[in-house]
């Protein structure tokens, strides 16, 4: 019961993110506003870790060209603010893996392909054999090696799996 629950209130976030989009996509490509609104975020979070002067001064250049690209902040932010909640809801999903393809931003004429989120849990949880901690304490680290990088599925079900054993991950 928990688990539907859980499943609706994240197909309504799924929802209101396509519908937002949508609004900012009357005069520019899907694919374009896609891009804008990556490079939003990822500069947002980057700068908020990576404070060194060449690469903070490169990275608020790009998050100001895209947000004027997406004709402000408002909408960019309230799809943030979704896709944080998404994520707060259900951390066990591929969220935007989901959306990239729902607006159909694939392409298999490229050979690419999504590895089903549950897929690459499966991955996770044979490569990530519970032992962890030792290798984190022997190396300081750990890493995980994802061949495909697409949207990081294999990432985030690592992290997922890294988390459950009880590590800070």
């Amino acid at each position: 019961m928990a688990k539907t629950k859980q499943n609706n209130q994240v197909q309504k976030y799924e929802s209101e993110f396509l519908e937002l989009f949508k609004k900012l996509t009357c005069s520019r490509s899907s694919w374009q506003v896609w891009e804008d609104l990556v490079t939003v975020m990822a500069c947002s979070i980057s700068n908020a870790a990576d404070r060194s002067p060449d690469k903070f001064k490169r990275r608020e250049e790009q998050y100001g060209q895209a947000i004027k690209n997406l004709g402000g902040m408002e909408i960019p932010v309230q799809i943030f603010c979704t896709i944080v909640k998404a994520l707060e809801e259900n951390p066990d999903k591929d969220f935007l893996g989901r959306l990239y393809m729902a607006l159909n931003l694939g392409s298999h004429w490229h050979g690419q392909f999504f590895t089903p989120y549950h897929i690459s849990e499966f991955m996770a949880e044979t490569l990530i054999n519970g032992d962890c901690q030792a290798e984190i304490e022997g190396k300081g680290y750990l890493s995980v090696c994802d061949p495909c990088v697409g949207a990081g599925a294999l990432l985030i079900a690592a992290a997922n799996v890294i988390k459950k054993a009880g590590i800070n991950y």
